[in-house]
């Protein structure tokens, strides 16, 4: 496994929120290397999100299309289908976990 830093994260195509940027406190992403391109996603973020991630949660079926950057911004949003897993309630802010395929990238 690779573990890298998560500096952004976005949220595509969803029925409440058509396209958004979701400012990070913190995160890393994970490549499983399992030969199945599965990556985990652990986002730190504010608590404002709490509603969207946990109606997410509850319907473990639904599909998210995110883009993760990692390392630096200026690297290009990597495209992954992803699950919320988890979402952990903290003092300040929500740890949600994503459990996703990385999508082929069109050219």
């Amino acid at each position: 496994m690779k573990t890298f830093k998560l500096v952004g994260l976005q949220i595509e195509d969803t029925a409440a929120i058509e396209s958004s940027i979701i400012p990070l406190k913190d995160g890393l992403v994970i490549n499983k290397e399992d030969g199945e391109n599965s990556w985990l996603i652990e986002a730190l973020i504010s608590k404002e999100w709490l509603p969207f991630f946990n109606e997410h949660v509850a319907q473990p079926d639904t599909q998210l299309k995110v883009l993760v950057t990692i390392s630096k911004p200026t690297n290009t949003p990597a495209q992954i289908s992803a699950s919320v897993k988890n979402v952990t309630e903290l003092d300040e802010s929500i740890s949600v976990l994503l459990d996703g395929r990385l999508l082929a990238r069109s050219v």
